[in-house]
């Protein structure tokens, strides 16, 4: 993944890169899956300059409002590209720091459990309800679509947290 700007507007946005084939310059069939499944959940609105609507009633489904946004996508002679709306830091630098170092020929890690979310979430149930209703309804969303997120883990999971809110 990637951050850029883009140039139309100005937005930051996240870019997924899929590395052509180079035998036959095709596009990797999950880059395919993904792309079908991204415009099932965003289709592209016509005559709307490339903007994306959701593919659901978020009413009825209001977990699609907490999946990032599939925008566009861009080929290129040796790269496919998904460009994706960019949510915030992800769950894991949200709870915790970790730092590497080799002692000994060995990887020691230390894990800093200090962030201010990490805090809050710890201490106020609420906060702690509300992530975990936001991250089933939009795994309600997938298995209403028999789609299997096959990657999940806290690097996975954007969280927009503002400290002083």
């Amino acid at each position: 993944m990637w951050l850029a700007k883009r140039s139309e507007t100005g937005e930051n946005v996240a870019l997924k890169q899929f590395p052509k084939q180079s035998s036959k310059g095709g596009i990797d069939p999950t880059a395919i899956a993904e792309l079908t499944f991204g415009r099932m959940l965003f289709p592209k609105l016509p005559g709307a300059g490339g903007k994306v609507s959701f593919g659901l009633d978020p009413s009825f489904y209001p977990g699609i409002k907490f999946i990032a946004r599939l925008l566009d996508e861009i080929e290129e002679n040796k790269d496919f590209w998904l460009v994706y709306e960019v949510g915030s830091q992800c769950l894991g630098k949200h709870l915790f720091e970790v730092k590497g170092e080799f002692y000994k020929g060995e990887r020691i890690y230390l894990v800093n459990h200090s962030a201010p979310f990490y805090s809050h979430l710890k201490f106020n149930k609420n906060l702690l309800r509300q992530l975990i209703r936001r991250t089933v309804e939009a795994f309600r969303v997938l298995s209403e679509l028999k789609i299997v997120h096959a990657d999940i883990k806290p690097d996975n999971l954007l969280i927009s947290y503002d400290a002083d809110r």
